[in-house]
């Protein structure tokens, strides 16, 4: 992923991300527990194409987290990722 929008302060990360096609990709903390300790905001997150449809998939960025299957799908009518068992 590349470049951060550049309004991160130290130890909060930035609310999205520019890729290296120049797509926006937001940021959003993974809701999943029971992964690790290291599993926080700041190490475990989604990133939300800014055009994502409803139902798009999505996965955590923590090794740990990714590698147990977990899955979330993004809701466009509440604009939240939920899991993948939840959404309807």
């Amino acid at each position: 992923i590349g470049r951060h929008d550049g309004s991160s302060r130290a130890g909060v990360p930035s609310a999205f991300v520019i890729d290296r096609d120049g797509n926006k990709l937001f940021r959003s903390a993974c809701k999943a527990r029971g992964v690790s300790e290291d599993h926080t905001a700041e190490s475990a997150y989604l990133l939300i194409p800014e055009n994502a449809i409803h139902g798009h998939i999505l996965k955590c960025c923590h090794p740990r987290c990714r590698q147990s299957g977990r899955l979330f799908r993004y809701c466009v009518l509440c604009r939240i990722p939920v899991t993948k068992r939840s959404f309807h």
